[in-house]
């Protein structure tokens, strides 16, 4: 009962010197208006972000190209703005769009009548390779409504006897009766295997990527708001305070458990605003425990690790250089953990073993 008593004693005393610290309060309270001002809005617009921004221009204006357009707005893969050609023009030249798709006149006559060329009409700036993946998502989206039509003009050419049975519009209606039943197989099952061979129920969105740019920022926070707090442990120990609690009665163990105690409270408030922040930008509120709690874990590794250096130091100025040069170091080892196998080759298996690598790998699983 003694050893809990000095632990919480000590874990008290270490948060009011906490929300004593200018520094400390400084770091706290950038950390939680960040994460409300800056890193909400970039949540909320992941989706948006990781759209490709695509310009729509419908010359038809036909029920066709209506269905096309609407088609289009509700694929994830792009983000389309509709306009005049012109319009469409200046925000491509100000890079606020790739590429220009251009749903020519008759439109809807010629796929009516089976034609599948000059139907659309790209636009896009030389050596785009983006645009290119654009018109194929673009072509699949017409690729229903093409083979409809054809399949239709083969039916016509049946015997008179025959394609008189049913109208264009029964036949159409019969072809989309068949693609929600069980007995319309031409489709793609898709089999999602993420990390160690384990099968996903869905894949993963492209807009988890700025997700994890958030929480590698986050994670840059949680570890400068600990290295804040605990340089008042170093300042203790270089004044001889703590050699005069020890003396006093108080133990190394108590000590080092108090204030752990107190940087996890202490780190409660930012996390819990950060895991706000993400279950509202991802729209599931039951995201919030996950992350929450892994942003809390994060912020103890890191608050034991400055515990140590603190520890170790041999003045205030060597943990604060000391403290830094680790902060960034780990923190740039995040960020490049987001780019493995794209931007960098394969890293090593330690590499894995970072504070900021393992919080973006938690993080990534506890969206996934």
């Amino acid at each position: 009962m003694g050893m809990l008593k000095c632990i919480s004693v000590h874990a008290l005393l270490r948060v009011r010197l906490f929300l004593k610290d200018r520094m400390t309060l400084f770091v706290l309270t950038v950390s939680v208006l960040g994460f409300l001002f800056c890193m909400a809005d970039m949540n909320r617009g992941a989706e948006e972000l990781a759209s490709v921004p695509v310009g729509l221009v419908d010359l038809d204006r036909s029920e066709k190209s209506g269905e096309l357009k609407d088609r289009l707005d509700a694929l994830e893969a792009l983000s389309v703005k509709c306009g005049t050609y012109e319009e469409l023009a200046a925000l491509m030249e100000d890079g606020r769009i790739r590429c220009i798709l251009e749903i020519r006149e008759g439109y809807g006559e010629r796929l009516y009548a089976g034609k599948s060329r000059g139907l659309l009409g790209v636009y896009y700036g030389e050596d785009d390779r983006v645009a290119t993946i654009v018109t194929d998502i673009v072509a699949g989206e017409m690729m229903y409504d093409i083979c409809q039509a054809q399949a239709y003009l083969t039916y016509e050419d049946l015997p008179a006897g025959e394609k008189d049975k049913y109208s264009r519009q029964e036949y159409e209606a019969y072809a989309a009766s068949l693609v929600g039943g069980e007995d319309f197989d031409f489709a793609f099952a898709f089999r999602f295997v993420g990390e160690g061979g384990q099968e996903r129920k869905t894949g993963i969105k492209s807009s988890l990527f700025y997700r994890q740019v958030a929480a590698a920022v986050a994670a840059l926070l949680f570890a400068l708001l600990q290295m804040s707090a605990l340089s008042g442990q170093c300042l203790e120990r270089e004044a001889g305070i703590s050699r005069r609690r020890h003396l006093a009665g108080l133990s190394r163990g108590a000590e080092f458990l108090g204030s752990m105690v107190a940087c996890t409270v202490f780190s409660m408030l930012p996390a819990a605003v950060f895991a706000v922040c993400v279950a509202a930008g991802v729209g599931e509120w039951k995201k919030f425990s996950p992350v929450f709690w892994t942003s809390v874990l994060f912020s103890v590794m890191m608050a034991l690790f400055y515990y140590l250096l603190a520890e170790l130091a041999p003045g205030l100025f060597t943990y604060q250089v000391a403290g830094t040069v680790v902060l960034l170091v780990f923190g740039i080892c995040g960020f490049c953990g987001m780019a493995e196998g794209i931007l960098f080759p394969e890293f090593p298996g330690w590499f894995d073993y970072i504070p900021n690598c393992a919080y973006l790998r938690w993080f990534v699983g506890v969206l996934t």
